[in-house]
């Protein structure tokens, strides 16, 4: 449930950019803005010690496969869409896309695919850190080192970086508090630290570029992150028994193929809605993107789980 919750804001988040749309409801966002370290949380709240070569074999058909697949499937239609623009040069076709691959990690017919690079990467790295060293330690250094590349801020600094010590500080943060996440006094004091952060005003950075509007807020994220990653675990955890069917427990389920997929309809509907109709109101565009992806999401999952039923059963 968790898991839908994160994802379905992001992917709204995703929406409204690609709508360019900015309602006011949008704004209530701010405090789940930490989505992508809730991924990175969940991963090491899962953690189980495997040797490497196991490790890089499984988390490659899981991670880097759908990596390839559905980022050449998303440039295909992004590639359409430049040509239908009459923008086909030797820089939208070759070179944007290289940069985008080095320095942030992605194509840019399916940017949201990054954290799939970054979270195999750091699955390589965990085995040789968490075994050996307190996870707090992992975490603070985690944040020292992409706060350091935060202040750097330099352009064509590769993202993957600032990724993968903010992921791994998360990810440390996720399997050292796994089973005590429910503690009372844990949750007393992220309960504190959420609501000072709302009262303050809460903390956002752009996670996937390491950027925010200066470095007190910087700083403040990570704290209250964590603080909101652990009471979203506890308020579902608290009315999941009592909601066995919700959209937000299929979002969780079936995560991956939805994850995968929704940049690819944005592409799309970059197509039909700005290229062939040149929508201009930006609530109706942001209406529009919204209906196609109820309609669209859950029939390309049912598409993906069956051919991989025929796969496996083959």
């Amino acid at each position: 449930m968790a898991a839908g919750v994160m994802l379905a804001w992001m992917i709204l988040g995703h929406v409204a950019s690609h709508a360019n749309y900015h309602g006011t409801f949008l704004q209530i966002g701010n405090y789940l803005s930490f989505f992508m370290p809730w991924f990175f949380y969940k991963a090491g709240m899962f953690y189980k010690f495997k040797p490497l070569k196991d490790r890089r074999i499984e988390r490659g058909k899981k991670l880097l496969v759908p990596f390839v697949i559905y980022s050449l499937i998303g440039q295909l239609f992004y590639y359409i869409c430049l040509i239908v623009e009459h923008n086909v040069t030797f820089r939208s076709f070759i070179y944007q896309p290289l940069r985008s691959l080095f320095v942030t990690e992605c194509l840019p017919g399916n940017g949201a695919l990054w954290f799939l690079v970054v979270l195999y990467m750091i699955n390589l790295i965990v085995p040789y850190c968490i075994e050996k060293v307190h996870p707090l330690l992992i975490a603070v250094l985690g944040t020292a080192i992409a706060f350091g590349c935060f202040l750097l801020n330099i352009s064509w600094f590769p993202c993957i970086i600032p990724n993968i010590v903010a992921g791994m500080a998360f990810y440390a943060l996720g399997y050292w508090l796994r089973d005590k996440e429910s503690n009372r006094w844990i949750i007393i004091a992220c309960l504190a630290i959420y609501a000072i952060c709302c009262i303050i005003g809460y903390p956002g950075i752009y996670f996937h570029h390491n950027t925010c509007n200066s470095w007190t807020t910087y700083l403040l994220y990570y704290p209250a992150s964590l603080a909101g990653i652990v009471l979203l675990d506890n308020l579902c955890r608290l009315v999941s028994p009592y909601i066995k069917h919700s959209l937000f427990r299929w979002i969780g389920q079936n995560a991956m193929n939805i994850y995968v997929t929704h940049w690819i309809i944005l592409v799309l509907l970059r197509l039909v809605v700005l290229d062939i109709f040149d929508v201009q109101n930006d609530t109706l565009r942001f209406g529009i993107y919204i209906t196609t992806m109820i309609i669209t999401l859950p029939s390309l999952n049912w598409l993906i789980n069956k051919f991989k039923m025929q796969t496996s059963h083959e």
